[in-house]
């Protein structure tokens, strides 16, 4: 299988709090690259939409994001959590230093 992915991939457990435009929800972040992230999430969005983030770093530090979703999972299995992969409109460099740092 050919690997789609072009940033490296980083892991971390974060709190996220992420919205469309009929809503704000939580989530728990992980899976951090230069291009996007993934969201955990009991609320996943559609493929195509649009969505604004704050990536909860510390009780003091917060990341505001803007990206797309790209894929959607959603198992069905109660035990295993619902998804969605998010590419990143743009970059800030806060992100990019919360990338260095892990």
């Amino acid at each position: 299988m050919i690997e789609k992915r072009s940033s490296e991939r980083y892991t971390n457990v974060l709190p996220i709090v992420f919205s469309d435009s009929s809503g704000e929800y939580r989530g728990v972040s992980m899976d951090f690259s230069m291009s996007g992230l993934f969201i955990l999430t009991k609320e996943p969005f559609s493929p195509g939409t649009s969505v604004k983030m704050r990536l909860e770093v510390s009780e003091k530090e917060t990341i505001h994001l803007r990206g797309v979703v790209v894929r959607t999972i959603k198992t069905g299995d109660i035990n295993i959590k619902d998804g969605m992969a998010i590419k990143l409109d743009e970059v800030p460099f806060i992100y990019h230093q919360f990338l260095e740092s892990l």
